[in-house]
């Protein structure tokens, strides 16, 4: 979603999953608009099973055969067309590409301004290359896009999905009748010059107070949304079905296991506890 590169902010209900995943993954990817493929998506806590392309057809299949809404036979369903990782029955862990960057990303992107993130990421010695590509791929974004989008993730971390999808309506309705947005698309979509000329032009002419006035201040009826159905949620009612968050298992580690066990059998317990809890779903272990 590279929508701070079109002076536009991500959207589709993205201020409610991308602000609950891992850490601060969902706040650099909203931002810097990373892509993730394949299996990552499903590491990432986006995706809740991973199912290669050539059997698409014959799941579609058997799906449809389902006769009413029971998810854990869907998911049972799913589960079959799971290739187990390789890896996983060798005791080694997958590759996950944003593995090596998580422990930066929490580091340089928990901040609630754009300014303390740029901040961070120029004191980074770690992973210092890293960071300064990071810095240069933000200054090529719409500051104000960059301001709005942190502000919204931030919001919604707390709200309902049907406040964050309002959120989002009332600030896309906005945002569209800035400068940025129509030079973001001219740019990157239409003439492909990619050299949008952004107003403002630098985070410090973006007042935050403004930001937040404009986009996030009284609703206005003309942009408000009419949801179908009265069903809302903090946390999906779903999300058992996807790999456990590192909050689980977390949980697991402090309240159920207490940290009683030394090293290696902690390690053991843990697994076997989670891999039991999700009736041995691939990518537990890996996680």
């Amino acid at each position: 979603m590279p929508e701070t590169l079109i002076g536009l902010f991500p959207d589709v209900g993205a201020s409610f999953f991308l602000s609950r995943l891992d850490g601060e993954l969902g706040t650099y990817m909203g931002l810097m608009g990373h892509r993730l493929r394949a299996r990552d998506i499903f590491y990432a806590g986006i995706g809740t099973h991973y199912v290669k392309s050539k059997k698409l057809p014959e799941l579609e299949e058997r799906l449809a055969r389902i006769q009413h809404k029971d998810y854990n036979a869907i998911n049972k369903v799913l589960e079959e067309f799971v290739e187990p990782d390789v890896n996983a029955s060798q005791g080694k862990i997958y590759t996950y590409s944003m593995l090596k960057y998580t422990d930066v990303i929490n580091r340089c992107f928990c901040f609630s301004t754009i300014e303390d993130i740029m901040g961070a990421l120029k004191r980074e010695t770690d992973m210092q290359e890293w960071a300064v590509v990071t810095i240069e791929e933000m200054k090529k974004r719409s500051p104000t896009s960059l301001k709005v989008t942190l502000e919204l993730l931030r919001r919604g971390r707390n709200m309902s999905l049907k406040a964050c999808l309002e959120m989002e309506s009332q600030v896309a309705c906005r945002i569209i009748e800035g400068s940025d947005f129509r030079e973001g698309v001219t740019e990157l979509l239409v003439t492909k010059k990619r050299q949008p000329k952004w107003n403002p032009s630098r985070l410090d002419v973006v007042d935050l107070d403004k930001i937040q006035k404009k986009f996030f201040g009284p609703p206005d009826t003309d942009y408000s949304l009419a949801f179908p159905s009265d069903i809302d949620y903090i946390l999906s009612p779903h999300r058992g079905f996807a790999l456990p968050t590192d909050l689980e298992i977390d949980y697991v580690c402090t309240r159920v296991l207490n940290y009683n066990y030394p090293g290696n059998i902690a390690k053991a317990r843990l697994v076997s506890i989670l891999v039991e809890k999700y009736g041995g779903k691939d990518g537990v272990i890996q996680k």
